[in-house]
């Protein structure tokens, strides 16, 4: 057998354990994510807008919470809890904490959360509108999409398990 190939083998071995042994503990199976730590998606909506547009990519760092959870306000990737479809939104709560959404105000722990980064008059549409008393569970946490009058969240499907972390959006482009 020539170096080359023997070479090759042994890539080849190093590159499946990192994709079997998930050194950066995302939820997803793209190699990608798995083996080099970063993964690229489009974006199909407006759930996350202004921050973020339909057609935009965002750059997702998988090795971002291998060891620590999530900030309050990262912008995450995640599995659904109830199917296998990946989202992005931004994390408000964690495990814990209480979450009270009262006349499109929300507040954690009962203090009043300061959200810049989303429009005012577009918080939450009559449509849309949802009090929320929530108190996340152990190994979860709770997102809102930015654009919360046309975004399928928490409010909707519940507090989402750790496990199901994919990773910390980066870098948006557009």
């Amino acid at each position: 057998m020539s170096r080359l190939n023997i070479g090759l083998c042994i890539l080849a071995l190093v590159f499946g354990a990192l994709y079997i042994f998930n050194p950066t503990g995302t939820a997803t199976y793209d190699p990608r994510a798995r083996m080099l730590g970063y993964n690229i998606y489009s974006i199909p909506g407006n759930s996350m807008s202004p921050t973020i547009s339909k057609g935009n990519y965002v750059i997702v760092k998988t090795s971002a919470y291998a060891r620590k959870i999530p900030d309050r306000k990262d912008i995450v990737v995640f599995k659904r809890p109830d199917v296998d479809v990946e989202f992005v939104k931004r994390l408000i709560a964690n495990e814990g904490e209480l979450i009270e959404i009262i006349d499109t105000v929300v507040y954690i722990d009962g203090v009043k959360l300061s959200e810049s980064y989303i429009a005012a008059d577009d918080l939450f549409p009559p449509r849309r509108l949802m009090d929320v008393k929530f108190e996340i569970p152990a190994g979860h946490f709770f997102v809102l999409g930015d654009n919360r009058g046309n975004s399928l969240d928490s409010r909707q499907f519940g507090a989402v398990p750790y496990s199901n972390l994919i990773g910390e959006v980066t870098k948006i482009i557009d």
